[in-house]
């Protein structure tokens, strides 16, 4: 009887907290990738992106076995960056605050004077889902995921 009272209880209290919520917000596309980039004091609109890339890599050991000294060699993740020097261009290169509105370039400079953590979206629009946890202040760019490839190789993750 407990067990039962205690079942019907818990469905009617999650149903009726269901009830009154909008269903949860889910995101639209891939999570951004985050960075540093830097505003060029030369150029309005230019920034350089500093681009983080995994690659893998060979490495070698000495290790014993059955009282044996061998070398060993086995593939290993590391993490690299490389620059990347993109133009604002409103269009194919967007920069815009964490509540969604467009940057004018002067505030762009004025946001990454000194290098900065920022956001990349690889698609046209950022996506509400993740702006929420950005901090005020942080710049969010969207730019197609081609102007960031770096240096290729057979030893680069993921290509």
């Amino acid at each position: 009887m407990k067990r039962s009272f205690l079942s019907i209880l818990a469905v009617g209290t999650v149903t009726i907290a269901s009830l009154g919520d909008e269903p949860p917000l889910l995101p639209k596309g891939s999570p951004p990738t985050v960075m540093t980039a830097q505003a060029d004091a030369k150029v309005a609109g230019q920034v350089v992106f500093m681009v983080p890339q995994q690659q893998i890599v060979t490495a070698k050991r000495e290790v014993e076995r059955d009282g044996k000294r061998i070398v060993e060699q086995s593939q290993v993740p590391v993490w690299i960056s490389f620059s990347v020097l993109l133009k604002v261009d409103g269009k194919e290169v967007r920069a815009f605050g964490t509540d969604g509105k467009e940057l004018k370039l002067a505030e762009l400079s004025k946001r990454l004077a000194n290098s900065a953590s920022v956001v990349v979206f690889h698609q046209a629009e950022p996506d509400p889902y993740y702006l929420r946890v950005y901090r005020e202040g942080t710049v969010v760019f969207t730019a197609p995921a081609s102007k960031f490839l770096g240096p290729a190789g057979p030893n680069v993750a993921g290509r």
